[in-house]
């Protein structure tokens, strides 16, 4: 068993966005994967790190069976080529990042028996150059668990 649940909630929380990443769906032409590795289209959704805190679930077993939770960076990258106001790309990232919370939000029970808890806080910045403008959003996704280990 491993120590956390970090990598089960990453690949869980990204099977569930890549099921709205179709035609009709509200993360249409947005390109959902596990990480940033790699040429990104211009909508990117990934996973990013992660931080967990745990407790015992029960007082006669500590460390045995724990209560998880967990933070996971889910990261939202616009990309506009050429060069536009950071305000048009800034508004696509929000579209995205609306759409992301509302997904989560209707379905807290992720694989694994992992739950969708809330998004506590966010990050997000731009920055442009003479070929392209990007607004990242980096959002911490708050999941919850009990597992065994030990």
């Amino acid at each position: 068993m491993p120590a956390t649940n970090a990598t089960t909630a990453k690949k869980a929380v990204i099977d569930l966005l890549k099921t709205f990443a179709v035609p009709a769906g509200s993360l249409e032409g947005v390109d959902v994967r596990y990480s940033g590795r790699g040429p990104m289209g211009a909508k990117t959704v990934y996973a990013g790190g992660w931080h967990f805190d745990q407790r015992p679930a029960v007082a006669e077993t500590p460390g045995l069976l724990v209560n998880e939770d967990l933070l996971l960076v889910l990261v939202i990258k616009v990309v506009q080529r050429p060069a536009c106001d950071p305000e048009i790309t800034d508004l696509l990232a929000d579209g995205i990042t609306s759409a992301v919370a509302v997904i989560l939000k209707a379905n807290p029970k992720l694989a694994g028996g992992l739950s969708f808890v809330g998004i506590p806080q966010g990050d997000g910045d731009y920055m442009f150059g003479a070929d392209e403008t990007v607004s990242t959003h980096a959002l911490q996704v708050r999941i919850g668990s009990t597992f065994g280990w030990g």
